[in-house]
């Protein structure tokens, strides 16, 4: 359990989003939809990360040079390139990255364990804090942030919503704005494959802007 970095994650002043041009990703249109429509005033870019061709040596795929060093990146890719993409956005100095819903191009038990494993070993030299995998996103309202699958960014307030369903946390969100009942921070934390549910407690608990923490999990590691 640890907080290193995860300022860049729940306080970005830049944020790109990382996406496959050979496979449209509503996920990736729809985030970027959301970052523009949040309020965001920090840099924003979108960044393709593109298949070499079989016969060119090294990673599968390259992230295309970013005009900026986003403190913050959004992957939407397939699964299997996820550890190429983490590695190549850690060695250019991106230190939190969201990995959303992927297609895991039918991996078996084993072979998603293996890509799990690999994505934290691309991660782990460069200290880079990973949400997800499969996470809905985070929404800080109070930053004009909406980084998430949700279209309506919820209100200003002093509430954090950690949830383990993309699909409650809408619900939550919804009911809210109808409410008037606002939120610091909303964060869906998908498999927890890095942050879990201690880390992202053990931040809330130290934020100035965080009075109280609703928890929604099925099951606590």
């Amino acid at each position: 359990m640890t907080v290193r970095n995860l300022e860049y994650l729940f306080r970005p002043g830049s944020i790109a989003v990382i996406a496959e041009p050979e496979e449209p990703s509503s996920y990736a249109d729809l985030v970027q939809r959301n970052l523009a429509g949040g309020g965001f005033t920090g840099p924003l870019a979108m960044v393709a990360a593109r298949r070499a061709s079989r016969l060119r040596l090294g990673p599968r795929v390259r992230v295309d040079p970013l005009p900026f060093v986003p403190d913050l990146a959004l992957i939407c890719a397939h699964f299997d390139n996820i550890p190429a993409i983490v590695a190549q956005l850690g060695e250019r100095g991106v230190r939190a990255a969201i990995i959303g819903p992927s297609i895991r191009d039918k991996l078996d038990g084993p072979g998603f364990a293996a890509v799990r494993k690999a994505i934290l070993e691309a991660a782990r030299p460069h200290l880079m804090r990973l949400l997800g995998s499969g996470s809905g996103g985070i929404i800080v309202p109070g930053r004009g942030i909406n980084a998430s699958v949700s279209p309506i960014l919820a209100r200003p307030g002093k509430i954090a919503l950690v949830t383990e369903s993309a699909s409650v946390a809408s619900a939550i969100i919804d009911r809210a704005a109808s409410t008037g009942v606002g939120f610091s921070t909303i964060i869906h934390l998908g498999a927890s494959l890095d942050i879990d549910l201690a880390d992202a407690i053990d931040w809330l608990a130290d934020d100035p802007d965080t009075e109280r923490i609703l928890v929604q999990f099925d099951s606590i590691t």
